[in-house]
């Protein structure tokens, strides 16, 4: 696997659609092409900052390939840190956002 700059997908989300919109208040008619931006700016400057980026762009691999779950640590960091996080980082973007209005 190589991890050369430019060579990490960037349309990659390491949370489904389905999971950030039920535990969120995302309306469910939300299409996929505005989410994903916002989730890979979340990814990329929380979740990238905390984890760092060798181990960041081994999950974004894993994860476009389909390999994930083959490795029970990554699989389980992902579902029990990685996805919460991201859940709690839409949360608080969204109270962000109400509180600057």
């Amino acid at each position: 696997m190589s991890l050369t700059p430019g060579a990490v997908p960037q349309n990659v989300l390491l949370i489904s659609e389905t999971k950030l919109k039920n535990f969120t208040d995302i309306d469910p008619n939300v299409s996929s092409s505005v989410l994903l931006p916002f989730i890979g700016v979340v990814q990329q400057t929380k979740l990238e900052y905390i984890i760092g980026a060798k181990y960041y762009k081994s999950l974004l691999y894993q994860v476009s390939g389909g390999t994930i779950s083959s490795n029970e640590n990554d699989y389980n960091f992902l579902t029990y840190f990685a996805q919460p996080m991201l859940i709690w980082a839409r949360s608080e973007e969204h109270t962000s956002e109400l509180q600057s209005h």
